[in-house]
């Protein structure tokens, strides 16, 4: 789509993955707001940019062939990993204590 995001940087989760892409901007009020708005209008080559690189990026981390898997997992993604999961055909890319996402190798 090559639309850039706007996101509310008080959203931790938002404001990391705008980080990881480099898809947008954020704002943390509504004078931020009002100013990133203007800064893309005044932009205008800027939006296409943000929104490349953030299309990029769910191409690449979110494509179909990354598995979700959620559990309360351990410390250490592979120690009792679901069953169908063939340690040589994937490898673990995020990780926390519900979640576990898989990548093809």
């Amino acid at each position: 789509m090559n639309v850039p995001v706007l996101v509310n940087g008080r959203c931790d989760v938002l404001k990391q993955q705008r980080c990881f892409s480099t898809g947008g901007l954020y704002y943390y009020n509504y004078l931020e707001l009002a100013a990133e708005l203007e800064r893309l209008v005044d932009n205008p080559e800027l939006g296409p940019i943000l929104g490349r690189q953030g299309s990029s990026f769910v191409d690449k981390n979110y494509h179909s062939d990354i598995i979700r898997l959620s559990n309360n997992l351990s410390s250490d993604p592979f120690s009792n990993p679901p069953p169908l999961i063939d340690r040589d055909l994937y490898k673990p890319i995020y990780r926390d204590n519900q979640t576990l996402i898989l990548e093809l190798n």
